[in-house]
């Protein structure tokens, strides 16, 4: 789920032609980002994560390629899990995205037998 309406918040992103950079602003929805979750289970507080270094005006979608999101995942996000939050929280975590992949399919697979 990203956001595909315009909230009328733009920030500024860096532009590169070649091998300049420049600054422009852009849209929240147009920059690539992922949704991370809910505060408190409240759909009403939604978390994203944006990547405006990402952002390239010739994609027509604001979502990251299967290798970015990987990447971010395995080598950004979990580590920085495991440095910071319990043992106890940690153990119910998968270790990488792929294993988190596996978890969701087989629990789909499963409610349908």
């Amino acid at each position: 789920m990203n956001i595909q309406t315009d909230l009328h918040l733009h920030i500024p992103v860096p532009h590169y032609s070649g091998s300049t950079l420049s600054q422009c602003s852009a849209s929240i929805a147009n920059i690539p980002h992922i949704h991370l979750g809910h505060l408190g289970g409240a759909d009403d507080f939604k978390v994203f994560i944006l990547f405006p270094h990402l952002m390239d005006r010739q994609w027509k979608t604001n979502y990251l390629f299967d290798a970015e999101l990987e990447h971010f995942i395995d080598n950004i996000f979990i580590p920085a899990i495991h440095q910071h939050c319990p043992p106890n929280v940690i153990q119910h975590l998968p270790a990488y995205l792929e294993m988190a992949k596996h978890f969701c399919l087989a629990a789909s697979v499963e409610s349908l037998t």
